[in-house]
């Protein structure tokens, strides 16, 4: 298939098929998408084939879209994520990408997986729950609920018969291992509002070598029973700006 862009209506060079329906909405909206290029692109990850039922895993639908408002060859795009709950494995949305600006627009829930099996075996289930990495101009906002599921970890740190050898190391063993639920390095110019932070294994929301940002009217909880859960977490990174934040979590046991 050949798509012809030019002054006159684009050509849709014949032969092609398509096994379904949703395959052919799912190209008129890229092509849509596309048509936009040199201002502004707006996705939906349910195009990418995301259920949001909160039992099967859209990480894999979370990453096609990732890749489509990545590369769009527009100046600025938008990723809708609906009113729906989206299970999402440890996943990473790696940059640099096209566009000088990136929104996601966080309106319905995203959830970690609840059992430790369900994480993976590490070291993928160590270190992170969502990572956006090298990309510039990012803009993450809404009212939508990240819940990183941490209580099947903090459980861990309080049960040593659960370790190898039942060693009294394990507990600060797990607490280097738990996962951050969301993770943000070498960002510049990033912008992170509205959105409620819940229950992650271990720290909420890090920056990591990041220049220029502003974190803004978020609400990071967890119960007491969750150790070591900080709200925020800033290394090496400047001009970092936050303002407006609710954060009741744990301190350090």
């Amino acid at each position: 298939m050949l798509v012809v862009f030019s002054s006159t209506p684009y050509l849709l060079h014949t032969p092609f098929h398509y096994d379904s329906y949703y395959d052919f909405s799912v190209l008129i909206f890229l092509i849509l998408s596309m048509a936009s290029c040199g201002s502004s692109s707006v996705f939906n990850v349910l195009h990418f084939g995301a259920i949001g039922d909160g039992v099967r895993d859209d990480s894999h639908a979370f990453l096609k879209a990732w890749n489509a408002i990545c590369t769009a060859p527009t100046s600025s795009t938008k990723l809708i994520i609906p009113k729906k709950t989206f299970l999402l494995s440890p996943t990473v949305f790696t940059g640099p990408c096209k566009p000088r600006q990136i929104n996601i627009r966080v309106l319905g829930d995203l959830t970690a997986p609840k059992t430790r099996l369900a994480w993976g075996r590490p070291p993928r289930s160590t270190t992170y729950w969502l990572i956006f990495q090298y990309v510039d101009g990012l803009i993450i906002n809404g009212k939508g609920t990240l819940n990183g599921q941490g209580s099947v970890w903090w459980s861990s740190l309080y049960h040593k018969q659960e370790l190898p050898n039942n060693t009294n190391s394990y507990v600060g063993e797990m607490n280097e291992l738990r996962p951050i639920a969301l993770t943000i390095s070498f960002c510049n110019n990033l912008q992170i509002s509205g959105l409620n932070v819940i229950n992650s294994p271990s720290k909420h929301v890090k920056l990591f070598q990041c220049t220029g940002a502003s974190l803004s009217n978020l609400d990071i909880k967890a119960p007491k029973e969750s150790p070591n859960t900080d709200g925020i977490v800033i290394a090496e990174s400047s001009h970092i700006q936050v303002h407006d934040a609710n954060i009741g979590t744990e301190p350090p046991y």
